[in-house]
């Protein structure tokens, strides 16, 4: 397991490993995409540090999901349960981050509203005791205690959050492990994506036909789950397989980058349309219902190309480059 030819080729994402068994390597990917999501409290930047923490989790909620039928429940749950508030316990962390981000690009730094809102939301971290860095940035009272006297070195200003959310994940890989069966083959791996693909197809339709409204994105938040779900299992194939697998996570990575812009915009939206009317806030609103509208007929012929397939079709492509780099 130290050999270095033994082992992924990217710790922030998950790999099965070329040279061991398939329990082996889940164990693995497992503890390696959990150890970097903890190793985000040493990051620099807080900002950074949330949003990979944040996507590590969902990776391992992914690989989790991939073996739910051959895991005993109780491990299961306990498992599901921890990383789904681990996760939701950042969420608030990642929103004021990402409407700044947004306000900040090129499609809206030129309108007087975004500066408006920048303005706006920056003094309201202030007045929450989170700087200009955003996600909480300065927490250090509830992150480390008294921050007299300490560095910035990054580890004073990281969001108690995920401090804590850190020190819950540890010992989910002893957890992990114990719930995986002593053996495990390629056709429960099959199972376990295919079942993947086929909830992700199931939610398409309803994804599809959204109105395209402020407000109307339950859908499109479910479907894009499902595709990020789908994304890193097939990442787990990905790494090792090369070809097929490879193309599809490609693919599924610029399915969720539109998906996220329809859900940006509408999270810009309804945020602006809650302040009083004024022109400046208007032409903004515009702007982002005209971006919501191109990404969301961009997403869903992405979507199309995809998941208008046989299921096996596409588990079989994702699969077969693994199975071959491992016989």
């Amino acid at each position: 397991m130290d050999n270095p030819t033994n082992t992924a080729s990217r710790e922030d994402r998950l790999a099965l490993l070329p040279k061991s068994s398939l329990r082996e390597s889940l164990i693995a990917a497992f503890a390696n995409i959990v150890g970097y999501a903890c190793s985000q409290t040493s990051e620099p930047d807080p900002v950074r540090a949330v949003h990979e923490f944040r996507k590590a989790v969902r990776r391992a909620r992914a690989l989790l999901k991939l073996m739910r039928d051959i895991m005993g429940t109780a491990v299961y749950q306990t498992l599901t349960t921890t990383l789904r508030d681990i996760h939701r316990s950042t969420s608030d962390l990642r929103d004021r981050d990402v409407m700044l981000k947004l306000l900040q690009d090129d499609s809206f730094a030129e309108h007087e509203g975004a500066a408006l809102l920048i303005e706006e939301i920056r003094a309201d971290q202030t007045n929450n005791g989170a700087g200009n860095n955003g996600s909480g940035a300065h927490a250090r009272e509830d992150a480390q205690g008294d921050a007299g006297g300490a560095d910035d070195s990054g580890a004073d200003r990281m969001p108690a959050a995920l401090v804590e959310g850190s020190d819950r994940l540890s010992p989910l890989v002893a957890i992990w492990a114990s719930g995986l069966p002593r053996r495990i083959t390629w056709s429960m791996l099959s199972r376990g994506l295919s079942k993947t693909y086929r909830r992700a197809q199931r939610r398409l339709p309803a994804a599809a036909a959204e109105s395209g409204k402020s407000g109307d994105d339950e859908a499109i938040h479910d479907f894009r789950k499902r595709v990020k779900e789908l994304m890193y299992q097939v990442e787990l194939f990905a790494e090792v397989g090369h070809g097929q697998a490879q193309k599809h996570r490609k693919h599924l990575t610029r399915l969720s980058e539109s998906l996220g812009g329809v859900i940006d915009m509408s999270v810009l939206e309804d945020y602006a349309s809650q302040h009083p009317p004024q022109a400046a806030l208007d032409k903004l609103i515009k702007t982002a219902i005209s971006a919501r509208k191109t990404h969301h007929r961009q997403a869903i012929k992405q979507a199309h190309k995809l998941l208008d397939r046989k299921t096996k079709l596409f588990v079989d492509q994702t699969m077969r480059g693994a199975r071959r780099m491992r016989h």
